[in-house]
């Protein structure tokens, strides 16, 4: 064994000529627990007692005393090369040798550092394949306290700003943003922002950003545009609302700037936050011809990634508003294309799930499914951010509940729903909810279908905010949900309650697939509670968006409701007729599910079919 390092010695005789009678072994080990070092417990409860502490009390303040009393034996008795270099290298919260003499100015940092591990100068060195240096977090603190007695202001703000920059070079970004913050360095931490923004969105780190960028001062980032569009983004997944008003200002300081490359991205934020609000979707109208006017004077994007991107908002925006439109699947086409390699990944899920989505809505079950295989393949990489997972969870669920898939589609509930929980992102608990009751409502399996409706109903804000865009989304999920059981229960007075606000919510969101849906729902609805003009005038806006939307899913429901009415009105020939067109459509399109009737209607329908020999496999199916 070595010589007894100097700082033990001094403990002993410290001990030695002040500690009283130690009571408690507990306590001894316990701070032995806490600081590898017998002698420096026995200091530290040596000097409590002394000042009448009890020993049981000693464990709330047991840490920062051991190390304000052992780190001043050590201090003291140091040399002050030793000094210097732990007061300076206090300015890093981890460091490796390079980093110690880089800050420091040693040449020696390797022996330096060795030596306070060897001799137990509460600093820890972590596993790394290059040597990481720690010091205790206390002890920290202690020689931070020592350099503001013994350096001026100006070499403390020096050694700040060079450690920050160290860490930052080393990959420690966010020990390097905190030195910018708690020096108020705003120049160092927007830099810091501006380069490392792109990346860390990419990877879902959207929080840490966050921090940072409302860690500055408001005025500079409502008037700095690149810090303002970073905002915007971070805030997508949390507060839609705030990311819109963000990313509309950052459009018109870019736009009047010439900046295309800021202007297209903020207006494919602007685009995704309108489609998560869900709420008066026609405002998508406006963006769709913003883009329009852009590309008339812009003949190129500034770079493949940002066509990429541009060309997903405007599938996203077409499949909401327009799913009709001539070019939509030239957009689509685009946006795949733009983004096969690895570094575009997250934007080709982005646009694989508006294909799922348009797929589903559309009754093009086989698009969609071709879509779903792709992204479920990148869903499943390790390197998906929390957001996308999710999502991919999402589509699953859509394309297995509209495809009639029971024990799929709630394995993908469950999936969702667990990763929205263990994530903290719950901007599509629910959708996720929704499906998963209409799945079980689609077996038969009312109990189950009733406990999504219960967990739906417990997200809903308790009462309506016009300034929570995504509640109107939310609302009007849960009122076209909650009106399949009631038409199944046939309980009239919660079918009128749920089909009034379910249109009524609709309206405000704007979407035409939702709002064609949402009619020939209330059809059936007004139908069963003695409505008989008013179902005829649910069926006719429905039917007319059908037409107009060209989905045919919405033509399917919208031919079998017709039938119902024509059949309830003892018309034999023309609901026969509307049926064979119904499941003609059906069987040729493989739909399994209608999702504007009750279990009731489609059983009626059905034996309709049979009896007339209409299309019997598949109606048997």
């Amino acid at each position: 064994m070595g010589p007894t390092p100097f700082y033990l010695e001094e403990s002993r005789e410290i001990v030695r000529l002040r500690a009283p009678k130690i009571r408690s072994k507990e306590a001894v080990q316990r701070l032995h627990q806490i600081t590898g070092s017998w002698v420096a417990g026995l200091l530290l409860i040596s000097d409590a007692v002394r000042r009448g502490f009890e020993p049981r009390s000693l464990e709330k303040v047991i840490s920062e005393e051991i190390v304000n009393c052992f780190g001043s034996v050590i201090f003291n008795q140091t040399g002050e090369e030793t000094r210097d270099f732990l007061i300076k290298t206090a300015f890093l919260p981890r460091m490796t040798v390079k980093m110690s003499e880089k800050l420091t100015g040693a040449a020696n940092g390797e022996a330096l550092l060795s030596g306070l591990t060897k001799n137990n100068f509460l600093i820890e060195r972590l596993p790394a394949d290059m040597p990481v240096y720690q010091y205790h977090p206390l002890f920290r603190k202690f020689l931070l306290s020592r350099a503001k007695e013994r350096l001026d202001q100006d070499t403390i703000s020096d050694l700040n700003m060079r450690a920050a920059l160290l860490l930052e070079e080393w990959g420690q970004r966010e020990d390097a943003a905190q030195i910018y913050i708690g020096q108020k360095h705003w120049e160092g931490l927007i830099q810091l922002i501006m380069k490392h923004a792109p990346p860390m969105m990419a990877q879902g780190r959207y929080q840490p950003l966050e921090k940072w960028l409302t860690a500055l001062p408001e005025d500079l980032v409502e008037n700095t545009v690149c810090l303002l569009f970073w905002f915007g983004s971070c805030q997508f997944l949390f507060d839609p609302s705030q990311s819109l008003r963000s990313h509309k200002k950052a459009f018109k300081l870019f736009r009047e700037e010439g900046n295309m490359e800021g202007t297209f991205l903020s207006w494919s934020g602007i685009v995704d936050e309108i489609e998560f609000s869900h709420n008066t979707l026609s405002r998508l109208d406006h963006w769709i011809h913003e883009l329009e006017d852009l590309m008339r004077d812009v003949k190129e994007f500034p770079s493949s990634e940002i066509g990429a991107r541009v060309a997903s908002g405007m599938t996203t925006a077409l499949a909401l508003r327009k799913p009709q439109h001539p070019e939509f699947h030239q957009w689509v086409d685009q946006a795949l294309s733009l983004t096969k390699s690895p570094q575009m990944m997250n934007v080709r899920m982005w646009v694989l799930f508006q294909f799922v989505l348009y797929g589903c809505l559309m009754g093009e079950f086989e698009r969609a499914n071709s879509a779903l295989s792709m992204l479920s393949r990148l869903t499943g990489s390790k390197d998906v951010p929390p957001f996308l997972s999710i999502i991919g969870k999402l589509a699953d669920v859509m394309y297995h509940q509209f495809t009639g898939s029971h024990k799929k589609c709630l394995k993908a509930v469950a999936e969702g729903m667990e990763l929205a929980r263990t994530t903290g992102i719950h901007i599509v608990d629910q959708p996720l909810l929704a499906h998963g009751s209409l799945s079980s409502l689609n077996v038969n399996d009312s109990k189950n279908a009733r406990q999504f409706l219960d967990k739906l109903a417990s997200t809903l804000n308790r009462i309506p905010s016009s300034e929570d865009l995504s509640d109107i989304r939310n609302r009007h999920i849960y009122h076209f949900v909650s009106t399949r059981p009631a038409l199944a229960c046939g309980d009239l007075g919660e079918l009128s309650f749920h089909t009034h606000l379910a249109l009524k919510y609709v309206n405000e969101i704007e979407a035409p697939v939702f709002i064609s849906f949402t009619h020939l729902l209330n059809a059936i609805a007004s139908h069963r509670l003695g409505k008989k003009e008013e179902a005829l005038d649910q069926l006719q806006k429905g039917f007319l968006i059908a037409t107009e939307t060209k989905s045919k899913l919405l033509d399917f429901n919208s031919l079998l409701t017709q039938a119902y009415f024509a059949f309830d009105r003892e018309e034999e020939g023309s609901g026969l007729r509307l049926l064979n067109m119904a499941f003609a459509l059906g069987k040729d399109q493989r739909f399994l599910n209608t999702f504007s009737a009750d279990p009731s209607v489609t059983a009626r329908l059905c034996a309709k079919a049979l009896e007339a020999g209409i299309e019997v496999d598949y109606v048997g199916r």
